[in-house]
């Protein structure tokens, strides 16, 4: 019968194996496990189990449960989400400094409350040790000039122990977003404005001086022209007054 499952000569080399195992041990409590029993007493009433070393997982294989895994949950000291646009919010899970991987939780989860209202929703993994959550333009539009909470929840499969961290705020008006902004290029073009008015009064100053200096410039070329006809007058004068002098004369 055991034919279909096990040769001959494998069997006789497992009976002599167990042959041997009795003759050394004095029992017959074989184990392939973890330990096994070694030595038996009855006695003395002593039974001496030792590790197996053969046994595929290392004595250091469980250790992993001699302390519970919890996630460590950091979130941004402040968060601005502004209603009716989306928002992405990176969060970290570690455990004493060290990143958990998505094969590492159970689960990630976020709950964002506005009043009476509370959305909830999975973290997206972005990496070992970071999560984000992202919300809708639809979810930011709840908390348009609210106070809204943030909590995220982390459950990891070596301890079904839920961890959270919380953050708060307040939502940002679309309207004040925008004027927000346009404040800083509002300011500059004011400053440019100004700046450029004030190289205008320059200018125009400046005009006003050549101005001032054409007007005195035709006083004195009207004084020059007027001097000029009197000496040409004169010399004139001067002419006719000889002339008559020398008719006399002859």
């Amino acid at each position: 019968m055991l034919g279909e499952y096990i040769t001959e000569e494998e069997a006789l080399a497992r009976y002599e194996a167990l042959k041997s195992w009795v003759e050394e041990k004095g029992h017959f409590t074989v184990g392939a496990g973890p330990f096994y029993v070694d030595k038996v007493d009855p006695t003395a009433r002593i039974v001496v189990v030792k590790a197996n070393r053969e046994y595929p997982d290392t004595a250091d294989r469980w250790l992993i449960f001699s302390e519970p895994i919890l996630p460590e949950v950091s979130v941004p000291p402040k968060v601005e989400i502004v209603a009716g646009m989306p928002a992405e919010i990176d969060i970290e899970i570690t455990h004493k400094g060290a990143p958990l991987t998505p094969d590492d939780m159970t689960m990630v989860k976020y709950l964002l409350t506005v009043g009476a209202v509370t959305k909830t929703g999975d973290c997206v993994p972005l990496g070992d040790g970071v999560w984000a959550v992202v919300l809708s333009g639809e979810d930011t539009l709840l908390a348009r000039g609210k106070p809204f909470s943030l909590t995220i929840i982390a459950v990891s499969k070596y301890a079904c122990i839920p961890m959270s961290a919380t953050i708060t705020g307040t939502g940002i008006p679309y309207e004040d977003y925008i004027n927000a902004q346009l404040a800083p290029l509002r300011a500059e073009t004011t400053a440019a404005i100004s700046d450029v008015e004030s190289a205008v009064e320059g200018i125009s100053g400046e005009v006003e001086a050549l101005r001032a200096e054409v007007e005195s410039l035709r006083g004195t070329i009207g004084t020059l022209q007027a001097v000029t006809w009197v000496a040409v007058i004169i010399a004139i004068i001067g002419i006719i007054v000889g002339a008559v002098a020398l008719t006399r004369k002859k």
